[in-house]
């Protein structure tokens, strides 16, 4: 995996049990921390608020 979002793409559709691409606000550049980006993704998946951060 090459980036940050191909990560979370992953974990989420781990968590979701479906396909997830997420659209970012902005975007890091190679080094840069990505602490407080903001994502968006759509899901069928029904789970509690602190479900999708914790696992």
């Amino acid at each position: 995996m090459r980036s940050v979002q191909e990560k979370l793409e992953k974990a989420l559709s781990q968590v979701a049990n479906e396909p997830i691409t997420v659209f970012c606000a902005g975007r890091t550049d190679a080094g840069v921390h990505g602490t407080g980006q903001v994502v968006h993704f759509e899901t069928r998946a029904q789970r509690k608020d602190a479900a999708w951060t914790l696992g």
